[in-house]
């Protein structure tokens, strides 16, 4: 399986999706937004509408986020140096938290 996360940088923040043993998570800066079965599943969701919304109360529908991961930047595993300073990988606690919630969505 491919290592690392893919990134877009908005003038709001950074949305990642980034693979973890739950499933692909769905991040705004450091707001888990949903997680997913595959990183397509993710990206459609995040696209339209259909994660929890960032603390900030960003409209994600206005943003006109790339629908294709293609367009975004992928940044493989331990390259974590070269990411943006706003975004760092999503801890080990943040990933449990949400698994023990039971929030996490299945797409």
């Amino acid at each position: 399986m491919l290592r690392g996360c893919w990134l877009h940088e908005t003038p709001q923040g950074v949305f990642r999706i980034e693979w973890t043993r739950i499933g692909f998570a769905v991040i705004f800066e450091q707001d888990l937004l949903g997680c997913y079965e595959k990183a397509t599943i993710a990206l459609t969701r995040l696209i339209e509408g259909e994660t929890q919304k960032p603390r900030c109360g960003l409209d994600v529908l206005h943003l006109g986020l790339p629908p294709s991961l293609i367009s975004w930047t992928f940044c493989p595993a331990g390259d974590e140096r070269s990411w943006s300073r706003s975004v760092s990988p999503l801890s080990s606690h943040s990933v449990d938290a949400i698994a023990e919630s039971g929030e996490a969505a299945r797409g």
